[in-house]
């Protein structure tokens, strides 16, 4: 605890970690987008889930501007949000077509084409570049697309697995999860470091993530009864997988 407050202490001569952002406030259009690496590496896969629950933006109904190229005058085909479901973006704002899971995923992802992520494609000619850059089943672009269908299929059977419990159950991974979360939080706030060189039963400092949660449940008997080794194997929600998630 003592490192803990020393840390608190000395935080602003460290470097600055990425403040959260307010999910509801990410911009729709692929244009106003900042690079995903810069966002809160805690935060990233909820960005992902928020946008990838939106769905690409693709605004219909408005005038697509008309451009020359070569001899004729051509604007964005709207038929590419059908035949490229599901990932082709347009932009209002550059008159360009993006990618959503390539920018999503790009961190990664090798190879993923930056024209399609932070560029923008405008070759109204060329579907077939399109055609490329989607790819065949194992395809860079693919591997991307199916990083969100994973990640939403987890989300979603996590939900089924806390439907099928019972409420008590339930409330008591409420009450793991809540503790978690706070903890979490706090560690981030102040720029702590979550995980100890050795997290085994018997170690003498398991990290401070591990560590202040103990503390939280001496100091809370009813959250004690439900944590840690009192808690199911697989629903401790202290596993480095869930720290990273959290």
């Amino acid at each position: 605890m003592e490192r803990f407050l020393k840390q608190k202490g000395n935080q602003g001569s460290s470097s600055k970690t990425p403040e959260f952002v307010e999910l509801d406030d990410l911009p729709s259009d692929p244009a106003d987008r900042k690079p995903f690496s810069s966002y809160n590496v805690n935060q990233r896969d909820a960005i992902r889930r928020t946008y990838l629950l939106r769905g690409p933006c693709q605004p219909s109904g408005v005038a697509f501007p008309y451009r020359m190229i070569g001899n004729d005058s051509r604007r964005f085909p709207v038929s590419w949000y059908t035949n490229f479901k599901g990932w082709s973006e347009y932009s209002i704002k550059n008159d360009r077509v993006y990618c959503l899971h390539c920018y999503l995923f790009k961190d990664q992802v090798r190879n993923l084409q930056e024209s399609f992520i932070s560029e923008g494609f405008n070759g109204w000619t060329r579907q077939d570049k399109v055609q490329r850059h989607q790819g065949e089943f194992n395809s860079f672009h693919n591997k991307a697309f199916k990083m969100g269908e994973d990640l939403l299929n987890q989300d979603h059977s996590l939900q089924t697995s806390v439907d099928k419990k019972s409420e008590k159950e339930k409330s008591n991974y409420r009450l793991r999860l809540g503790a978690s979360s706070s903890l979490t939080k706090r560690l981030v706030k102040v720029g702590a470091p979550f995980r100890g060189h050795d997290e085994s039963k018997d170690s003498l400092n398991n990290g401070l993530f591990l560590e202040i949660l103990e503390l939280m449940g001496e100091q809370n008997e009813e959250l004690g009864k439900i944590i840690l080794g009192n808690a199911p194997g697989n629903s401790q929600m202290t596993s480095p997988t869930i720290q990273q998630d959290l």
